[in-house]
């Protein structure tokens, strides 16, 4: 009887323990959800758009460069297509649409030819421009090749000593 009594106490109190905390804590059901921060959208930019240097470096910005990259490929994609239903076309039984299809084909791997063309020749352009900014880097260090080593030499004999930074 006396355990019944102990074990009648305690569901009571657990009882209104958690009508007190639910009191206390709002039901988060009936929360108004965060509203989503707003966002930016710079909208397209133009085609012949050039790349725009930050802070003073010749660096591209990265949000420029990534839509660089999706206007790329989207053209890409859309001349693919192009080539899958012309591709299509071609098994058709008139002949002016097969005719029509050979053409639009001819056209679209022209034209994706000439979009990779560009791509590669913007890529060498760039690579010319990195390789220029190496050997003008790599000329310079030659130029001063005595004071770095002596600054090294020094750096390592400071550690050496328990100088270091």
């Amino acid at each position: 009887m006396r355990r019944t009594i102990i074990l009648l106490l305690c569901l009571a109190a657990i009882d209104v323990t958690t009508i007190l905390m639910a009191q206390d804590a709002p039901d988060a059901r009936f929360q108004d959800p965060q509203p989503a921060p707003p966002t930016y959208d710079p909208g397209p930019a133009p085609a012949d758009i050039e790349p725009i240097p930050i802070r003073g470096t010749n660096e591209r910005s990265p949000d420029l460069l990534e839509y660089q990259i999706r206007q790329r490929l989207n053209e890409e994609a859309k001349l693919q297509q192009r080539i899958t239903e012309a591709t299509s076309k071609l098994t058709s039984d008139d002949g002016d649409e097969m005719k029509l299809a050979h053409k639009e084909l001819q056209e679209a791997v022209t034209e994706l030819f000439e979009h990779r063309a560009e791509t590669r020749l913007k890529q060498i352009e760039e690579l010319e421009q990195r390789i220029a900014k190496l050997r003008e880097q790599m000329e310079r260090r030659e130029e001063k090749k005595s004071e770095i080593i002596q600054l090294q030499v020094q750096t390592y004999i400071n550690q050496a000593n328990g100088l270091g930074f």
